[in-house]
């Protein structure tokens, strides 16, 4: 299999997150451990979830729900805004990156938030629906997965969260 080589632009902030997670992993694991590898593995654990589809079935791929990917810290500070995120909510990264989440889109909860945040510490995942409210007012309910990095130096917790848009009934 040959592999493609491709660029991928980071800021100051999100490098030395990713220098951070690579120590851990190398003290973790015991092998040296880089931040372009943890890179690697967080997109291929993300495209996991991703539907399969051949490019002769784009207008099946247009019809499947989109999947916004969200970094951001435990309290809910944007770090990172995907392009899908964008489309499903209606705000720019430059309008999100600083903004809490939670606040943001107006979140209502299956649960207690706390319950939720308690979970998702313990287990290092959380995954449930949630309501948020659009750039436009409008509703989107989602099916919601976060995944939790810790970083034991700083005991900071970093949140993956990934939520896929629920077809409209």
């Amino acid at each position: 299999m040959t592999m493609k080589r491709t660029s991928l632009h980071l800021d100051d902030q999100d490098l030395k997150a990713l220098d951070r997670l690579a120590k851990v992993e190398t003290q973790r694991t015991g092998s040296r451990i880089s931040a372009s590898q943890i890179v690697r593995r967080l997109i291929r654990q993300f495209l996991q979830y991703q539907p399969s589809f051949s490019f002769a079935q784009d207008q099946a791929y247009d019809k499947q729900p989109l999947e916004a990917m969200i970094v951001r810290d435990e309290d809910g500070t944007i770090r990172y805004w995907s392009r899908e995120a964008e489309r499903i909510y209606g705000w720019t990264p430059q309008e999100v990156l600083g903004a809490r989440t939670h606040n943001l889109f107006k979140t209502k909860f299956p649960t207690a938030l706390t319950r939720i945040e308690k979970e998702a510490r313990e287990k290092l995942s959380w995954e449930g629906q949630l309501i948020h409210r659009r750039r436009d007012g409008s509703l989107v309910t989602v099916k919601s997965r976060w995944n939790v990095q810790r970083n034991p130096d700083t005991r900071s917790l970093t949140v993956i969260e990934v939520n896929a848009e629920r077809a409209a009934a």
